[in-house]
């Protein structure tokens, strides 16, 4: 899976003033509790598969965090690594489930087809595993806290067409912008998230079907959001005891015994982490996609899908003109330094050539987050605002 936030950090380190990339916390002040997940090299598992070491699949992800940042940035950490895992753990189950086809020795786990039906399984999972994983941590902080989450995946299939496989939990947003032939090219948005709040009539049937309850249109008084990670805020009382050894071969009900002295997390009634999954093929219709925006709900609270991509244009119009601005500076410059040198005359001949040539705009992707979230705190935004725009 191609790491494009380090591409994008890296290029930030090395680029000129131009290349305005967005930093490793991701689109926002040092205290905003929403965070993007940084996607680093992938390694097999321990199984030694190495479906996921492609460079045809791009992840991305936001969590947006309530009551403090640390579950966000559990996530930040742990959630990419766990659906590495279990997408590779997929590729491998399909390739030996297809070890009798006479094409099944000779596929590269690497190339194994990434179905939705794949998707959804490991979507499900990760979500699952990072947050039991997140219940019986030691960190207190991210215990206590929780976070919303929107994840991407962009993979092709075994015909070579894209698609884009994502999942949330929460209100956070993903509005992915495409451009119709038919239409002149215009941008049109289509939203691709679902929302989990307590309006929500499924939802709410669902919270008081599992327990819980609806007060003041919050999940048991306390969450604005039917369905997030963390929120294990219920603990024993009873004072830490220094935990008794126990041997290796002792029974699960002898060690949950001996667990007993620490202080225990249970989950919030109605609060569920099982995601909402949706699997969209890109430029299937003949349509161009453009790009994809995943934000919070601090940016979708002051504006509207199309205002969204109404200011992600903006934004590029704007960071185009700048660059050709730039560069014919730096042309003007270069031509003044070969007058000097060599004189008018070899100066014009080379006039033609470099005025051929677009300009480059390089990290536009972070430039554009920043101006999202810039435009919803100008617009009012008191919430967590982060975004990630993912260019196709």
């Amino acid at each position: 899976m191609t790491d494009i936030f380090a591409q994008q950090n890296a290029q930030a380190r090395k680029g000129p003033d131009l290349d305005l990339v967005a930093p490793p916390e991701l689109f926002g002040a040092e205290t905003n509790s929403s965070v993007g997940s940084p996607v680093g090299p992938v390694t097999p598992t321990d199984g030694g598969s190495h479906a996921m070491e492609r460079d045809d699949m791009i992840f991305a992800g936001l969590f947006d965090g309530h009551g403090g940042d640390e579950c966000a940035r559990f996530l930040q950490q742990r959630f990419y690594r766990n659906l590495s895992r279990e997408i590779s753990y997929r590729c491998t189950q399909n390739l030996h489930g297809d070890a009798g086809s006479a094409d099944a020795a000779t596929t590269p786990a690497a190339h194994l087809a990434v179905t939705p039906e794949l998707m959804h399984d490991a979507f499900t999972s990760a979500y699952l595993m990072s947050n039991l994983q997140l219940r019986f941590s030691d960190n207190i902080a991210a215990l206590t806290s929780g976070a919303t989450a929107v994840t991407a995946v962009v993979a092709k299939n075994s015909s070579g067409s894209r698609w884009l496989h994502l999942a949330n939990v929460g209100d956070s947003a993903a509005i992915l912008c495409t451009a119709r032939p038919d239409n002149n090219m215009l941008w049109e948005c289509q939203r691709l998230h679902q929302t989990h709040r307590t309006s929500t009539p499924s939802e709410r049937s669902r919270v008081v079907s599992s327990g819980g309850f609806v007060l003041r249109g919050r999940l048991n008084g306390s969450l604005a959001v039917t369905r997030a990670f963390g929120n294990h805020s219920y603990f024993s009382a009873a004072p830490c005891q220094p935990e008794p050894e126990t041997s290796p071969l002792a029974t699960p009900a002898a060690r949950s015994e001996a667990g007993r002295g620490r202080g225990r997390a249970s989950s919030m009634e109605g609060l569920s982490v099982l995601p909402a999954t949706r699997s969209v093929e890109l430029d299937s219709d003949g349509s161009s996609t453009l790009f994809l925006v995943l934000c919070c709900d601090g940016v979708t609270d002051v504006m509207s899908d199309e205002q969204i991509v109404a200011v992600v244009h903006e934004g590029y119009t704007k960071l185009l003109r700048r660059a050709q601005k730039e560069q014919q500076q730096q042309q003007q410059q270069q031509q003044q330094q070969k007058r000097d040198l060599q004189g008018p005359a070899a100066a014009q001949d080379e006039t033609a050539t470099e005025c051929e040539s677009a300009p480059a705009v390089r990290g536009v992707a972070g430039k554009l987050a920043r101006w999202l979230v810039h435009t919803a705190l100008k617009r009012g935004s008191r919430d967590n605002c982060s975004a990630i725009v993912l260019l196709f």
